[in-house]
């Protein structure tokens, strides 16, 4: 991924992300279940951390939230997921009276810095 912003010690312009995309009939795709198993996997790989799930807008879905955990006092988003609106299900090929259509974006550097406790992001491209 490519973004233009400056680089900080949370955000790199250049970065890996991982994209997920469930397109299923609703009653296989309940979003609660998927930010569930979402919550359980980031307890895994961050074991012990306080997670947090707040409410946001994309343009894209109709319900989004983000998704991210607290190290040492300091709150740090690794994802965005959310409930695609009807025309992205269409556009899936899914009939949106039917399926529900479900993703998420989690940035990868960001999530192995947290893992391994690089309190700069920008360290992890750097060189010893």
């Amino acid at each position: 991924m490519y973004r233009d912003e400056v680089e900080s010690a949370t955000h790199l312009a250049a970065f890996h992300q991982l994209e997920l995309l469930s397109l299923d009939d609703a009653a296989n795709n309940d979003p609660w279940t998927f930010v569930g198993r979402v919550l359980q996997v980031l307890d895994q790989l961050l074991p012990g951390l306080p997670q947090r799930v707040e409410r946001t807008d994309y343009p894209f879905c109709e319900r989004a939230w983000d998704i991210g955990v607290e190290l040492d006092g300091e709150y740090s988003e690794l994802l965005g997921c959310g409930v695609y609106k009807a025309d992205v299900v269409r556009l899936l090929g899914g009939d949106p009276a039917r399926h529900v259509a479900l993703g998420l974006g989690l940035g990868l550097e960001r999530l192995a810095s947290l893992h391994f406790q690089v309190p700069d992001i920008r360290k992890l491209g750097a060189e010893s």
